[in-house]
């Protein structure tokens, strides 16, 4: 079973990233998932109306569409970064 939070989806499990108070672009990274699950789930906080277009995942794909109050604080992403966090690999 995949659970992927979704910043936007619609009841049938259309889902974007790019729409919604948490909006957090593309969703390559649960595209694998929705395929390959047998189960897909998705969790969001703003539930649009059908049909959500253009969806990055399609409702072929979604088993479950379920809505919550909050998926998530987009501030605490970082993103376009690659400063050094301070861990020493090999020593």
């Amino acid at each position: 079973m995949a659970f992927l939070a979704a910043p936007a989806a619609d009841a049938y499990g259309n889902v974007s990233g790019t729409e919604g108070p948490s909006a957090c672009g593309s969703l390559g990274y649960a595209m694998p998932d929705a395929a390959r699950a047998d189960q897909v789930m998705v969790i969001t906080n703003h539930l649009v109306p059908y049909p959500l277009t253009p969806a990055s995942i399609s409702q072929t794909q979604v088993d479950y569409v379920v809505e919550v109050p909050n998926i998530g604080d987009p501030e605490g992403i970082v993103s376009g970064t690659t400063r050094v966090t301070g861990i020493r690999w090999g020593s």
